[in-house]
């Protein structure tokens, strides 16, 4: 039988009397750069107590409009335990919206802290829980202005969870968006999610945003976020929150190596980006000069043919070697005009699907790669070989990653 309202707020008063508060730090990860961005303060009350929930232990507070007394002791505890966080690293606080208004918050006390420790007001991130309702936008904004006039950065907890949804997002200019958990779980199965998603990302673009996924718990989870292109990750996969301060996460290379694939097939990695300026001959070029030509290189295959800098087509060895010709003949008649032709700025995953589809006659004819329409280069068989091997290098490096990473957090 649980203690009854009247003995939890005893407990209540006797953690805010007696300052016994516990603070602990959870990371949140540049999900490109592996980087630690910061650590949100979360706090919570005397282990084993009725009130080590936060949830218990706030909702009490706010119950007996004690909450505001609550919450300055949270900070003050935030705060003080700081002394090992890094320089530039932020330090998210969270405050209920209701404190905001309160006339106590404005009287510095947060700010008397800060000049006697080592952390800068530009460091902190005031981290907003929607648990309450904003009624009114513009009194808020300005309430806000103290605060960010003074340097401090803005957060907005729970969204797509909380009271005020988007209309706070679009009322007020957030430094960083952070999307709740339930937008997150299992977001890897849900095409709704991912476009809402994309839909949160394009709005925080705009209005120069950062975004935090929250309550990350699935490496597939972590995946289509990092694909997806999301700023900052947080969650128990990152790193579970601890009472001692996290400056090197045992995911950064998993990390690091999902970006470094995803860059590998991004439409940068293009098909100019492995062309090679090869020999090529002209339309008025004679069967004994291109006959030369492939004598001399055994693992030339084909030669693009120019008229005055534009492709013309492709000669290809097997018609010089394995044929009788006359050498003094010109080549024109034995140009293959329809061959492949891409654009420099084609994909590499574009390149390689009209590659399949080609005839098997002409599997090892080189593509042709132009730019404004002139003759650019051309990639061979061998070319694309090399690329997908490389491809395949830096996928057992991060399975190689991903294995030490998963029995690191299995033990």
């Amino acid at each position: 039988m649980g203690l009854s309202e009247e003995a939890m707020l005893k407990d209540l008063k006797d953690i805010i009397d007696n300052k016994s508060i516990r603070t602990l730090f959870q990371p949140i990860i540049n999900l490109k750069t592996a980087e630690i961005l910061g650590y949100e303060a979360l706090s919570r009350g005397p282990k084993g107590s009725s009130l080590e929930s936060p949830l218990k232990l706030f909702s009490l507070a706010k119950r007996h409009n004690m909450l505001f007394n609550l919450e300055q002791l949270c900070r003050e505890k935030a705060l003080l335990n700081t002394q090992n966080i890094e320089e530039g690293n932020k330090l998210f606080l969270n405050i209920d919206p209701g404190v905001i208004y309160d006339s106590n918050f404005k009287a510095g006390t947060t700010k008397e802290i800060i000049n006697n420790i080592s952390i800068s007001q530009n460091d902190i991130v005031i981290e907003l829980t929607e648990t309450t309702c904003i009624d009114d936008f513009q009194g808020f904004r300005l309430a806000l202005n103290h605060y960010t006039d003074q340097g401090y950065q803005i957060a907005i907890d729970d969204t797509g969870a909380g009271y005020s949804g988007l209309q706070s997002i679009v009322s007020i200019s957030y430094n960083y968006i952070k999307l709740d958990r339930s937008l997150v779980m299992n977001i890897d199965q849900d095409p709704v999610k991912q476009a809402l998603l994309e839909t949160f990302m394009r709005f925080a673009k705009k209005i120069n945003s950062k975004v935090i996924a929250e309550g990350i718990e699935t490496v597939a989870e972590l995946d289509i976020l990092i694909q997806m292109g999301v700023d900052y990750g947080q969650g128990y996969l990152i790193a579970r929150p601890d009472a001692s301060i996290s400056k090197k996460l045992d995911i950064s290379d998993y990390i690091l190596a999902k970006n470094n694939e995803k860059n590998f097939l991004s439409p940068k990695y293009i098909v100019g980006n492995i062309a090679s300026k090869s020999l090529t001959v002209n339309i008025d070029s004679k069967v004994n000069r291109v006959k030369k030509i492939f004598k001399e290189d055994p693992k030339l295959f084909s030669l693009a043919v120019l008229e005055d800098e534009k492709m013309v087509g492709l000669v290809t060895r097997n018609q010089f070697l394995d044929t009788e010709i006359d050498q003094f003949k010109g080549i024109d008649s034995m140009v293959k005009a329809k061959t492949l032709v891409v654009d420099f700025n084609t994909s590499i995953e574009e390149l390689l699907d009209k590659v399949t589809k080609r005839n098997l006659r002409d599997l090892y004819d080189c593509v042709i790669v132009t730019q404004d329409n002139k003759y650019f280069g051309t990639v061979s068989i061998k070319d694309i070989l090399s690329f997908f091997q490389q491809l395949n290098l830096n996928q057992e490096i991060e399975n190689n990653v991903f294995n030490n990473f998963s029995k690191q957090i299995v033990m």
